[in-house]
Protein backbone atom coordinates (compact mmCIF):
# COMPACT_ATOMS: atom_id res chain seq x y z
CA UNK A 1 0.00 0.00 0.00
CA UNK A 2 2.76 2.33 1.10
CA UNK A 3 4.78 1.47 -2.09
CA UNK A 4 1.30 2.38 -4.52
CA UNK A 5 0.88 5.37 -2.63
CA UNK A 6 4.47 7.04 -2.77
CA UNK A 7 4.46 5.86 -6.62
CA UNK A 8 1.13 8.23 -7.59
CA UNK A 9 2.58 10.44 -5.26
CA UNK A 10 5.75 10.67 -7.80
CA UNK A 11 3.51 10.48 -10.70
CA UNK A 12 1.46 13.28 -9.69
CA UNK A 13 4.41 15.56 -8.94
CA UNK A 14 5.42 15.18 -12.49
CA UNK A 15 1.96 15.65 -13.82
CA UNK A 16 1.17 11.96 -14.49
CA UNK A 17 -2.64 12.05 -14.57
CA UNK A 18 -2.99 8.36 -15.01
CA UNK A 19 -1.16 5.30 -14.63
CA UNK A 20 -2.01 1.66 -15.78
CA UNK A 21 0.01 -1.18 -15.11
CA UNK A 22 -0.78 -4.72 -16.47
CA UNK A 23 0.81 -8.01 -17.70
CA UNK A 24 1.68 -6.10 -20.92
CA UNK A 25 3.06 -3.14 -20.07
CA UNK A 26 2.90 0.61 -18.49
CA UNK A 27 0.50 3.53 -19.79
CA UNK A 28 1.30 7.02 -18.78
CA UNK A 29 -1.21 9.58 -19.29
CA UNK A 30 0.12 13.01 -19.03
CA UNK A 31 -2.06 15.99 -17.57
CA UNK A 32 -2.36 19.28 -19.57
CA UNK A 33 0.53 20.68 -17.61
CA UNK A 34 3.40 18.29 -16.28
CA UNK A 35 7.42 18.73 -15.44
CA UNK A 36 8.18 16.19 -17.95
CA UNK A 37 10.62 17.61 -20.62
CA UNK A 38 9.43 17.14 -24.07
CA UNK A 39 13.21 16.15 -25.17
CA UNK A 40 13.40 13.48 -22.56
CA UNK A 41 10.45 11.34 -23.95
CA UNK A 42 11.98 12.04 -27.65
CA UNK A 43 15.31 10.31 -26.21
CA UNK A 44 13.66 7.01 -24.47
CA UNK A 45 10.75 6.64 -27.77
CA UNK A 46 14.00 6.72 -30.38
CA UNK A 47 16.51 4.78 -27.83
CA UNK A 48 14.09 2.03 -27.65
CA UNK A 49 11.17 2.34 -29.99
CA UNK A 50 10.02 -1.48 -30.11
CA UNK A 51 9.38 -0.95 -25.77
CA UNK A 52 8.50 2.58 -25.64
CA UNK A 53 5.75 4.32 -27.79
CA UNK A 54 3.85 7.90 -27.57
CA UNK A 55 0.30 7.28 -27.57
CA UNK A 56 -1.37 10.17 -29.16
CA UNK A 57 -0.07 13.81 -28.65
CA UNK A 58 -0.33 12.67 -24.20
CA UNK A 59 0.13 9.40 -23.30
CA UNK A 60 3.21 7.11 -23.08
CA UNK A 61 2.93 3.38 -23.71
CA UNK A 62 5.59 0.72 -22.44
CA UNK A 63 5.55 -2.57 -23.62
CA UNK A 64 7.04 -4.84 -21.19
CA UNK A 65 6.68 -8.48 -19.76
CA UNK A 66 5.28 -7.68 -16.45
CA UNK A 67 3.61 -10.59 -15.60
CA UNK A 68 4.48 -10.43 -11.82
CA UNK A 69 3.54 -7.42 -9.58
CA UNK A 70 6.55 -6.51 -7.76
CA UNK A 71 8.20 -6.53 -11.73
CA UNK A 72 5.56 -3.82 -12.28
CA UNK A 73 6.14 -2.01 -9.50
CA UNK A 74 10.16 -1.88 -10.40
CA UNK A 75 9.20 -0.62 -14.23
CA UNK A 76 6.65 2.02 -12.84
CA UNK A 77 9.69 2.89 -10.31
CA UNK A 78 12.00 2.80 -12.91
CA UNK A 79 10.30 4.99 -15.78
CA UNK A 80 9.13 7.80 -12.98
CA UNK A 81 12.97 7.83 -12.06
CA UNK A 82 14.13 8.20 -15.66
CA UNK A 83 11.37 11.23 -16.23
CA UNK A 84 11.97 13.17 -13.20
CA UNK A 85 13.49 16.50 -14.17
CA UNK A 86 17.17 17.02 -13.57
CA UNK A 87 18.22 19.28 -10.82
CA UNK A 88 21.05 21.08 -13.07
CA UNK A 89 21.33 24.75 -13.10
CA UNK A 90 20.73 26.74 -16.23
Amino acid sequence: LFRVSQIKLTAASLGIAKLEASAGGLRLEFAEETSIDPLTLVQLVQSKPAQYRLDGASALRVIADLEQRDTRFEALESLLNTLKPSDRAE
